[in-house]
């Protein structure tokens, strides 16, 4: 069974948990950002300590944070009411 269709069935069947599953994931994306936000300051301290390797992960963490924040969003996005 597709995301799509997991969606459509909750959020058809079952729209109060669509909403409830959907508000829960807006505070994961949130916290993703947030996250990614306070990795640019290590990023930046990491940089003037020229710590490369540090930099590197880092840019590889905050790169893959914004891919899951992407497909979290895409899952909320399934799971909107329509009104």
């Amino acid at each position: 069974m597709s995301t799509e269709d997991i969606a459509g069935i909750i959020k058809n069947k079952l729209p109060s948990r669509a909403i409830d599953i959907g508000e829960a994931l807006d505070l994961v994306v949130d916290t993703l950002n947030s996250t990614r936000f306070d990795i640019g300051k290590e990023l930046v301290q990491a940089n003037a300590d020229k710590d490369f390797s540090l930099l590197n992960q880092l840019a590889k963490i905050s790169r893959e944070m914004t891919e899951y924040e992407t497909k979290i969003q895409e899952i909320r996005n399934l799971l909107e009411l329509d009104f």
